[in-house]
């Protein structure tokens, strides 16, 4: 695994192989562009563009929000991303996946969950 520690990538900096074991340090920052795949997280503030029919573009990576919640059939998750189609996951006590009667993204700042009975556990929303 490499570690690049107050490094700085910028302009036409190329890579050959995998980039797979790369564990960028605070500190650390790439800039210019990046063309080909990606596969892993992204942490921290970034932009990305993938050249082919779509762009990827975020302004915070691996932003979350996370909420426990007890004893209702029915919540409104307030999260605060900013995103109309968040990423919406839900876990019972046991730490099993759980999927709700309903999901809906009520507005960008916040998410609808339905289920069929009471329900305890922790709601995750990503953008």
């Amino acid at each position: 695994m490499a570690y690049l520690k107050g490094s700085y990538l910028s302009g036409s900096t190329q890579f050959s192989g995998s980039l797979a074991e790369i564990t960028v340090v605070t500190g650390s920052s790439f800039t210019g562009s990046f063309t080909g795949s990606f596969l892993g997280d992204l942490e921290g503030t970034a932009s990305f563009a993938e050249s082919s029919s779509f762009a990827i573009t975020a302004s915070y990576i691996n932003n979350r929000y996370e909420e426990t919640i007890t004893g209702n059939s029915s919540y409104t998750i307030t999260h605060n991303l900013n995103e109309n189609y968040p990423i919406v996951q839900i876990y019972d006590n046991n730490k099993e996946q759980v999927l709700p009667s309903t999901i809906s993204s009520s507005t960008a700042n916040s998410v609808f969950v339905e289920f069929a009975s009471n329900f305890n556990g922790k709601v995750i929303v990503k953008k």
